[in-house]
């Protein structure tokens, strides 16, 4: 009969596997340290070990993802059960789903908000007003001239990332305070302000 871990124990099972220096989310049997299907409802945060916050750091995501990347590697299962190579297949898309998620802003303010039971809808009536939809109308014109040239194009990058590492500020601000609704409303200019950085990207040589 399998004894699973107890949160009290997970940690020290984990790391026998190699799997806990990086998440104590990723379950095995205390027993025979084979893999467990995950909890669905571990968030992408415990998953990482990360506090729910929108502020975090890019560097230790990376790191811990490469830790459990390379645990959960097909290689390490090669002898393991059908079931436990296939638990492994499945950990590794939730890593990558989850680090994907969080280590960018805006997918990551989305899925803050989604936990805080404010989700924010595909037809949200969020509302912009007219001068930011102008400036941004008027901006993405610049971009699309024909006639731009690569340092015009360099100047409108510089500027654009100013605007998105401004408004980042201003959203983990708004969630420290659990200001909802701007956050919200800023992410929305983040999507812009995203949308903008990709059609420069493409155009500079």
């Amino acid at each position: 009969m399998r004894h699973f871990a107890s949160p009290a124990d997970t940690r020290s099972a984990l790391f026998a596997t190699g799997v806990g220096s990086a998440s104590n989310a990723i379950r095995v049997c205390n027993a025979c340290r084979a893999l467990q299907p995950f909890d669905a409802r571990v968030t992408f945060y415990e998953l990482f070990d990360e506090k729910k916050s929108f502020d975090v750091k890019n560097v230790v995501l990376n790191v811990k993802f490469k830790q459990m990347q390379k645990v959960l590697h097909p290689d390490k299962f090669a002898t393991a059960s059908e079931r436990e190579r296939e638990l492994s297949s499945d950990y590794s898309s939730l890593v990558n789903k989850a680090y994907k998620v969080l280590v960018d802003p805006y997918e990551r303010g989305l899925y803050l908000l989604c936990l805080h039971g404010k989700e924010v809808k595909e037809d949200s009536d969020i509302q912009l007003t007219p001068d930011f939809l102008m400036e941004v109308m008027e901006f993405n014109e610049a971009i699309a001239d024909n006639k731009v040239s690569q340092e015009t194009l360099k100047t409108l990058k510089v500027e654009n990332d100013t605007k998105i590492e401004k408004i980042i500020k201003e959203i983990s601000t708004a969630f420290e305070f659990t200001d909802f609704d701007s956050a919200k409303l800023l992410l929305a200019k983040l999507k812009f302000y995203n949308n903008a950085a990709e059609k420069i990207k493409e155009k500079l040589q």
